[in-house]
């Protein structure tokens, strides 16, 4: 279940809530045509039908509703002058571009948490002819002292600590693929020697690069070839080779 599978009907808009904001963005919506009390009461309508609560589905639909309602302020408020009110519709698609990419690099970021955080979990078999019998024996994925979930307030940590000026980067200015950053954090770990911090994985980059690259940990991760360490219960987050 997810923000797709949540349909709104207004008399504006019909369709799922998760293409509201890029209907507002593309004018085809005004922001004045979305009741917030209309689509929460929906949206717990449809809580109420469902049996388990997703939270990944809350979390975003209450990124997207701060949002709008940030939006919305934005437009209810006094207007000055002609040149300062096209300075303030500026700095409104601005905010609104800068939250849908947002809201699609985290999205992005939960749909892959979805999909390995029950592969970490999972105990895999391998088999040895020590003696000339095929044995099994399990093993797990190379997490040493440290969860998924810790892994998680890591990387928001690095998350929030990103400069504002960076995090408004566009999106278009950055070029930057899986591919590429597992090939650059693989040589980056074997140039260390020793393994190398989680956060220094993540200096002076952009929020796109920051998503990309967590992506990269993961993706080494489900194919062991590195190992994540945590130093204690609230040690720092070491990556090294498998």
């Amino acid at each position: 279940m997810t923000v797709e599978t949540f349909k709104i009907e207004t008399e504006k808009y019909t369709g799922p809530f998760d293409l509201l904001l890029a209907a507002i963005k593309d004018e085809k919506l005004e922001i004045f045509d979305v009741s917030l009390a209309k689509i929460t009461s929906s949206y717990f309508e449809y809580l109420k039908k469902s049996e388990v609560l997703d939270l990944s589905l809350a979390s975003e639909f209450l990124l997207m509703a701060a949002v709008l309602l940030e939006l919305k302020s934005k437009e209810v408020l006094p207007k000055p002058q002609e040149k300062l009110l096209q300075e303030e519709e500026n700095e409104i698609e601005q905010d609104l571009a800068k939250h849908l990419e947002e809201y699609r690099m985290f999205k992005q970021i939960a749909e892959e948490l979805r999909t390995r955080g029950a592969t970490f979990k999972k105990i895999f078999s391998r088999y040895h002819r020590d003696d000339g019998r095929r044995k099994t024996e399990k093993v797990e994925y190379e997490f040493k002292n440290v969860g998924l979930d810790k892994l998680v307030e890591a990387f928001k940590r690095v998350w929030d600590s990103i400069p504002q000026q960076r995090a408004l980067q566009h999106i278009e200015d950055e070029d930057v693929t899986l591919p590429q950053r597992i090939e650059e954090i693989t040589d980056m770990i074997k140039r260390s020697g020793c393994g190398i911090e989680f956060e220094q994985l993540f200096i002076r980059r952009t929020r796109l690069e920051v998503v990309v690259t967590f992506l990269a940990i993961l993706e080494l991760a489900k194919r062991r070839e590195i190992k994540i360490v945590q130093g204690g219960n609230f040690g720092g987050i070491t990556i090294k080779c498998a």
